[in-house]
């Protein structure tokens, strides 16, 4: 059963999720990890939920059934807000593969699993090609989402 949350804490999770992720950012810019992408990555989801809220006019996210629909997909949660093909993360991700782990392929709803357990990004599929894209690829993408948002909860 998922717990629900108010708009207002949905902002304030955006918010204060994207300000830690800069912070670490602005205190260690030469040391990217898993940890700094991870905040962004939430900030990110927390940002297009308040907005998908906000659209939807929902007070709490238990009577915005879009918002549970959409889970961690940020794929989905652009759809659902008409962003455009141009914000959209790459809709398959190769993990790099370590030790006795094989390569694994990851959709778009499970970037924050990869960054939480320690996985690397090696290639992408986008449009149906085998492309390289590394993890600072994907932080770009989601800070470019990330100034979008901004616009929109101003």
């Amino acid at each position: 059963m998922p717990v629900h949350f108010s708009d207002r804490e949905m902002q304030r999770a955006w918010k204060q999720n994207f300000q830690a992720y800069e912070k670490a950012d602005k205190n260690s810019p030469k040391v990217r990890t898993n940890a700094h992408r991870l905040l962004l990555f939430y900030s990110i989801e927390c940002g297009l939920k308040a907005m998908l809220m906000k659209n939807e006019a929902a007070r709490c996210t238990d009577v915005c059934a879009k918002v549970i629909e959409c889970g961690h997909d940020i794929n989905k949660l652009l759809d659902t807000l008409k962003a455009g093909q141009n914000l959209k993360v790459p809709h398959k991700i190769i993990i790099k593969a370590g030790g006795s782990s094989p390569q694994r392929i990851l959709n778009s709803g499970e970037i924050n699993q990869m960054w939480r357990y320690g996985g690397e990004a090696t290639h992408t599929h986008k449009q149906g090609d085998l492309v390289d894209f590394s993890d600072e690829a994907l932080e770009k993408q989601l800070l470019k989402i990330s100034v979008w948002i901004r616009e929109a909860l101003r």
